[in-house]
């Protein structure tokens, strides 16, 4: 193994090939990584165990980056939006003094918006 590991993020989990490292797995998340002599990435499993990623399965993080950041590459305009609007996101106290939903609440269930698809 190479001396100098670095951090890679795994958008997706990842497993190896038939037939050598089928029984490998790397799940989604940050995880330490080596590059061999010819430039190929390897996950550093927690067995020490080693499982190559393909260019495609990766992206190399140059310093841990925060669950912020991560979050505002993969969802931009979510981030956006919350971003913009987090004052209204804090649920509101009724005139009876019971709390209410939230300016989110009703725009996700006028909008749509948890219908997309997407897992938060």
């Amino acid at each position: 193994m190479a001396d100098e590991t670095f951090k890679i993020y795994l958008p997706r989990m990842v497993h190896g090939d038939w037939p050598i490292g089928h029984k490998l797995i790397a799940d989604k998340g940050i995880h330490d990584a080596v590059r061999n002599p010819h430039g190929a990435v390897s996950v550093v499993l927690p067995d020490g165990q080693l499982l190559g990623v393909k260019p495609d399965e990766f992206e190399e993080i140059e310093g841990l980056e925060s669950v912020e950041d991560i979050a505002e590459r993969t969802f931009p305009e979510e981030v956006a939006w919350l971003r913009r609007n987090k004052d209204s996101l804090v649920p509101h106290i009724d005139s009876d003094r019971t709390v209410g939903k939230t300016d989110w609440d009703r725009e996700c269930q006028e909008s749509g918006r948890l219908n997309r698809g997407k897992t938060w």
